[in-house]
């Protein structure tokens, strides 16, 4: 989750991690959940472009969740360049049981820039 409005299930900075036979991690459930895995095995299944993929999703008209807010995530194939920050975050995960994965949305290729156990919003660049 880059970025929310309003009333929404999870925080900007939670994650969901997928491999073909796991899911790690959560960004509240329901259909914006079951949608985003569902993109995500696509592209894990080479049935969907393998690129990064910014999505805006809107709870209520989009996804009939009565949260009602809306959603901002960005899908990003992670491959063996990613390893450094995976192993970071693997790290923070078993030293807090959560972490948070921050991006700069201003950056022209977004990439995590800190992984914490605190709110993910205090370390975003501003829009």
């Amino acid at each position: 989750v880059t970025g929310e409005r309003g009333s929404t299930p999870r925080d900007t900075g939670s994650w969901i991690l997928l491999t073909k036979n796991t899911e790690l991690g959560t960004i509240g459930g329901g259909e914006l959940e079951r949608t985003l895995v569902e993109a995500g095995r696509a592209m894990l299944d080479g049935n969907g472009a393998w690129s990064r993929a910014p999505m805006q999703c809107a709870l209520g008209p989009d996804m009939r969740q009565c949260c009602g807010g809306v959603v901002e995530v960005l899908l990003e194939p992670v491959d063996a360049d990613a390893l450094d920050w995976l192993s970071k975050a693997k790290q923070q995960l078993a030293l807090e049981g959560y972490i948070r994965i921050a991006f700069d949305k201003a950056a022209r290729e977004p990439r995590p820039l800190i992984i914490t156990g605190e709110r993910a919003e205090d370390h975003v660049a501003p829009d």
